[in-house]
């Protein structure tokens, strides 16, 4: 399965913080930006899906032991961690949750949409780059790094 593996953590995501997840380990694109963009790397980092930490650089690379199961629940595991699921639950207790305009009642569902989100984006990105391709995002702009193109 291809993946996106945080690589180069001597960079930084930004001036005031180093990443933290560790080479290698399976990444994500933060799909949901926090409010404070300016001070918060959200829309210019990778999330580590075993620390929960930031990368700002991601490679492409094949992963033929792991399945989208592994994935997909690597994913579950990082939305409950850092709080996504409870959220979603007490949003859809209060009434307040919407997908494409439609109220939610069913958490459960709404967190499978939002596992599906992750695992389209991962599989998008890496259909359009070749393995080895290290890349850097701003937003929803997914580019090649300078450190694809070194010698």
């Amino acid at each position: 399965m291809r993946i996106l593996i945080a690589v180069h953590q001597q960079h930084r995501v930004h001036d005031a913080r180093p990443g933290d997840a560790v080479d290698g380990e399976i990444v994500t694109p933060v799909l949901i930006d926090c409010s404070e963009p300016d001070r918060c790397p959200c829309n210019r980092s990778w999330a580590g899906l075993s620390t929960t930490g930031f990368s700002a650089l991601a490679e492409v690379a094949e992963r033929p032991n792991l399945t989208k199961g592994d994935v997909r629940r690597a994913i579950h595991d990082l939305l409950d961690d850092v709080g996504w699921i409870d959220d979603l639950v007490q949003a859809v207790e209060a009434g307040e949750t919407y997908f494409d305009g439609h109220a939610v009642s069913d958490p459960v569902w709404a967190t499978e949409c939002m596992i599906d989100e992750h695992l389209a984006q991962i599989e998008q990105i890496c259909a359009t780059f070749p393995i080895g391709t290290v890349v850097s995002r701003l937003g929803d702009l997914v580019a090649p790094s300078a450190d694809s193109f070194a010698a």
